[in-house]
């Protein structure tokens, strides 16, 4: 077989680069970026994504929510 037929029939993702390591500074400088450049309400609806796959993360950030109101009362 020769190397022309091997790439033809193997996987196209295979050619694909590995996807960017996730570090905080990238992921600082991604979430700087949409917060830029992405319209609030789709913003939004990504943040509700985001608390529904991370009901922890949700609760503290009600917590948090909760304590800041309480203060300004």
């Amino acid at each position: 077989m020769s190397e022309y037929d091997t790439w033809k029939m193997s996987d196209p993702a295979d050619d694909l680069p590995d996807p960017p390591e996730v570090t905080k500074d990238r992921a600082e400088s991604l979430a700087e970026c949409v917060i830029n450049h992405m319209e609030e309400r789709k913003l939004i609806m990504r943040l509700v994504e985001y608390y529904g796959d991370n009901e922890a993360q949700y609760q503290q950030d009600w917590a948090d929510y909760e304590q800041q109101f309480e203060e300004v009362s």
